[in-house]
């Protein structure tokens, strides 16, 4: 928390944004370590610990989601809300989507 408080405090924090992923390679971050425990597994662990508490936020395919409800039953049950950011695949393209060219 700390550190995403700061950084949207101080944007100048960050190092400019085609160095970002080299710049978090070199620095290690305080109380952020990579675990070897894949998303689906993460998903359901916090769920568990914090039932009726966690809120997700999907930016993207819903992969993980899926698998997590499919192997646990109780998953949906335990997710206080789920908010998805969605958008239209056209194979061909060209639809009009909210007055957009897609």
């Amino acid at each position: 928390h700390n550190a995403i408080a700061r950084h949207l405090r101080d944007p100048g924090a960050l190092p400019p944004a085609g160095d970002r992923a080299a710049h978090a390679r070199k620095r290690p971050r305080p109380g952020f370590a990579p675990r070897a425990e894949s998303a689906v597994d993460f998903l359901l662990r916090v769920t568990r610990a914090h039932p009726g508490e966690v809120s997700i936020l999907a930016m993207g395919p819903l992969t993980y989601l899926a698998l997590a409800a499919r192997l646990d039953d109780g998953f949906a049950g335990r997710v206080r809300a789920l908010v998805i950011m969605g958008d239209i695949l056209t194979p061909t393209g060209g639809q009009r989507l909210h007055g957009r060219t897609r």
